[in-house]
């Protein structure tokens, strides 16, 4: 005598020819991602001065990280609108000896003071007395946090504050979608670019640091 199971049996759903489920009769198809998500890596080297709580603007980011395509030898075009930072990390020459060397990084308390939006003054920082280490930290946001969502690439917010000494590397890791819907962001004011290069901007900051990119990408 055969045994009866209790459970109802699970049927799997029959394929069409093509091998897509079917079910009733309706073929169901998933949307087409039409435009995905870029993850990459910059340096920036840090020149000319030394930083101490020195600020960098969501705009100054735009320029550097995503980047833009030159239109003309002087006008240039963002590649998307958005852009979300998902790591920093910041490494700080090694001392000579009887020296020490420090550095920091912390996202702006003041994200965008008018709209009453802040990010929490999260802060990392590291020193080394040592001649054969450098002094490294690194910065990721909270999932909750403003530093954490998507950036307008032109926004005026605050972003980011860092202690630096010169010949310290800044490291981002960025996301971004390559938007070709809709209208692209006007980039930065460039002089004697080549139309078609996509560049990456040479930042000065307000105190003096000039932010220039890894050799092998192209800056302007």
């Amino acid at each position: 005598m055969k045994k009866t199971s209790s459970k109802k049996s699970q049927r799997k759903p029959r394929k069409a020819a093509n091998g897509i489920p079917r079910n009733h009769g309706i073929i169901h198809l998933a949307p087409i991602v039409m435009q995905t998500m870029v993850t990459r890596k910059i340096q920036y080297l840090c020149l000319t001065a030394n930083a101490l709580n020195q600020v960098v603007t969501v705009a100054q980011l735009g320029m550097m990280l995503p980047g833009f395509m030159a239109i003309t030898t002087v006008l240039g075009g963002f590649i998307t609108n958005q852009f979300r930072i998902v790591k920093t990390s910041l490494w700080s020459p090694p001392p000579a000896i009887g020296n020490n060397t420090a550095c920091s990084l912390k996202y702006a308390d003041t994200f965008n003071a008018t709209a009453g939006i802040s990010a929490p003054s999260k802060m990392v920082g590291d020193c080394s007395m040592e001649p054969d280490r450098p002094a490294y930290c690194k910065l990721t946001p909270d999932e909750e946090s403003p530093a954490n969502w998507f950036q307008n690439i032109t926004s005026a917010n605050n972003f980011l504050v860092f202690t630096a000494p010169i010949g310290s590397i800044l490291e981002f890791t960025y996301q971004h979608y390559i938007d070709d819907s809709g209208t692209i962001n006007t980039g930065p004011t460039i002089v004697a670019a080549t139309p078609g290069v996509i560049y990456h901007k040479i930042v000065t900051l307000s105190g003096g640091m000039v932010l220039t990119p890894h050799t092998s990408v192209n800056s302007i």
